[in-house]
């Protein structure tokens, strides 16, 4: 949760959909400003689930939001197994 996170680096877990699910394709770290976390704490309760949105991935230790936002990221390119190459957060969209 944001409050437990206070001080240490944040990064969002993505995904984009394929085949009607939702794929995990990546780690954003560059980009993630205060205007963000700001927002991500305002709706903590409306968006937080106890497991991951992404079909076949549930990593450990990781904070969930139920996938209701759309993260807007602009990367290089893609790897050969579908992940992003240098991703960098542009902003949040419904």
């Amino acid at each position: 949760p944001p409050d437990e996170r206070r001080g240490r680096g944040w990064s969002l877990l993505v995904g984009r959909h394929i085949g009607g699910a939702l794929r995990y394709c990546g780690i954003v770290e560059l980009g993630i400003t205060r205007d963000l976390l700001h927002t991500l704490e305002a709706n903590v309760e409306m968006l937080t689930r106890p497991v991951s949105p992404f079909e076949g991935y549930q990593p450990k230790g990781a904070f969930f939001f139920k996938p209701r936002l759309q993260a807007m990221v602009r990367h290089i390119g893609w790897t050969e197994s579908g992940m992003l190459r240098e991703a960098m957060f542009k902003h949040l969209t419904n």
